[in-house]
Formats: structure tokens, C-alpha cells, sequence
């Protein structure tokens, strides 16, 4: 039997972590269908093609194709040596790094997963193009956008306020429609399922088993956990962010204070009376960006 390789691949902001934690919480149910999940049965091996992916995409020391065709080899006997006939994938990163991820290595400009079709034919090199299979959720640009800034001034990535963010983004790149036409040149679009982040709002069980079923896997008798929801920092965390973001860069502050300072913001209730506002402008050209895009496929 040909072994399927199913990858989720996000896209970042779309619940990914929800679905990792039911994947994790359902793993003896996964190992009875046959389902081997990369994420918690091999983590080296995610690790090791991050790495070659990665320095292949800076074109430093090239660990060349029949590195990453030999790795996905010895997954494929990992996954028959424990009785599996598909192995399953979760990780946003394997279309691109996150949007905001180009800052905090010196860019000045930054685009929506420019290089997501060399991303997949490197994560898929040695599987046949039927055994290929690809999971990814659309969001509204409207939601998308203001939710990447806050993660990336989550992770430290952004010294800049959200007009800035905005002006430095290729923001006429964030289409779904070219995303998936990017996508389809490594998995044959029959094998590629988009779905809408926006039904999570409809009912957190829905969600998580309506993905169980696009990856093959019967969730009937699995359990299903509500992650705990992040709020959103109001302006003058994000300010505060903003300025340790700056004082790291600057070498101003050693990296044992920035990680007590951050835990100092982030775990400070935010204030609703204070929120991150996003300028009519920003919501204007998102929304005109979501008008006859492609939010779902199936």
C-alpha cells in the first residue's frame, strides 16, 4: 500500500495550535487508524528538514534534494515500521516562514508565502504526486492582518506600530486564490482542501473533527479541547513591546531581562478601554482585498 503524506500547513492565525492539541490529545486513536503523526512520533525529523529547507531557501551550504528524498525515506519506514499507511504533518512553516518572521532578520519588506511552492516539492520530494495531500484554512484579510501584527509583536519580531507593519507588507500579496495557485504547482489541486477559519466561531467541536475528516481520520470517538483563547494586548503593551523589540535589536538589554520584562507585559490584563485600534484605511483596503478572493474550496 502507498503511504499517503497528509500536511496541515496552516496558514499562521488559523487555529493551528487548536488542532495540534487535539491531535496530540488523540494520539492512541491516531495510532489505531493507522495515522502517523510527525509531530509527536518523530519531532527530529521535523527539525532536521526545517533546517535543510531553510538553508536551502538562503542558498547557504546547500544540504542539496537527496538530502531531504532520503529523509522523507526513512519516514516512510518509520511509518510502516509502526503499522501506519499515512503520515500526518501539522506545521505552518512548511509553506514559509509567518509574514512577520522577515522583520526580525533585517528585511524591510515583507510578502504572504512567496515561496510556498519550492517550500512543498521540498516537503514532498520522493512522494508520488497522488500520495500528496495538503490542509490549509483561508481568513478574512480583515482579521488576518491585525491578528499577524499582534503575533509578531508576540514574538518579539515587530519595533514598529501597525500603520508601519502595514506599509512594509506587500499587503496586495495576501490573496488566497494566488496562494492556492502557488500550492497546486507541487499537490494536484484534487488533493488540496481549503476551508474557512471563520467556522471556528461556530462551534470549536465542528472544527476540529471537520479537519479529523479532510485528513482521513474518524474522530467519531475522539475528545476535543477549547484551547484557551489569547487576548489581545492593548496599546500600551504593544507599545512597551514595541520598544524591548527595539532595546534587543540595539543590544540595550541582555536576553535573561527581555524574557522577564516580555513575561512583565504580556501576563498584564489588558485594558478593553485601551485596545489596538486599526485605522479605517487598513480595514478598508483588507476588505477590498477579501472581494472575490477564495476563502473555500471544498
Amino acid at each position: 500500500m502507498n503511504m499517503r503524506y497528509v500536511c496541515h500547513v496552516g496558514v499562521h492565525k488559523t487555529g493551528t495550535s487548536l488542532l495540534q492539541l487535539n491531535l496530540k490529545l488523540n494520539i492512541a486513536g491516531l495510532r489505531q487508524q493507522g495515522v502517523y503523526y510527525v509531530n509527536v512520533e518523530d519531532r527530529d525529523t521535523i527539525k532536521a528538514q526545517m533546517w535543510m529547507i531553510r538553508r536551502m531557501e538562503k542558498a547557504e551550504n546547500l544540504p542539496g534534494i537527496g538530502m531531504l528524498r532520503k529523509s522523507n525515506e526513512l519516514l516512510k519506514l518509520k511509518a510502516r515500521a509502526a503499522g501506519a499507511h499515512t503520515i500526518l504533518l501539522s506545521h505552518e512553516d512548511r509553506i514559509g516562514k509567518a509574514p512577520y518572521a522577515a522583520f526580525g532578520v533585517g528585511r524591510q519588506r515583507t510578502s504572504f508565502y512567496p515561496n510556498a511552492t519550492g517550500c512543498l516539492k521540498r516537503l514532498f520530494e520522493g512522494f508520488e504526486p497522488d500520495q500528496r495531500h495538503v490542509l490549509l484554512y483561508s481568513r478574512h484579510q480583515a482579521s488576518l492582518f491585525p491578528s499577524l501584527y499582534s503575533e509578531g509583536l508576540r514574538n518579539l519580531a515587530l519595533p514598529f506600530n501597525l500603520e508601519a507593519f502595514f506599509d512594509r507588507f506587500d499587503v496586495e500579496s495576501i490573496r488566497f486564490r494566488s496562494l492556492l495557485d502557488r500550492i497546486v504547482e507541487a499537490v494536484p489541486a484534487d488533493q488540496v482542501t481549503m476551508r474557512r477559519f471563520e467556522d471556528i466561531r461556530t462551534d470549536t467541536r465542528s472544527y476540529v473533527e471537520r479537519f479529523m475528516r479532510d485528513a482521513g481520520i474518524d474522530p467519531s470517538s475522539f475528545k476535543v479541547l477549547a484551547e484557551k483563547v489569547r487576548v489581545s494586548f492593548d496599546q500600551k503593551q504593544a507599545d512597551e513591546l514595541m520598544e524591548l523589540t527595539r532595546a534587543r535589536v540595539e543590544q540595550r538589554i541582555t536576553i535573561k531581562d527581555s524574557k522577564a520584562l516580555f513575561e512583565r507585559i504580556v501576563q498584564r490584563p489588558a485594558d478593553p478601554e485601551s485596545p489596538i485600534v486599526v485605522p479605517d484605511s487598513i480595514r478598508d483596503a483588507c476588505n477590498q482585498l477579501a472581494k472575490g478572493d477564495l476563502f473555500q474550496n471544498k
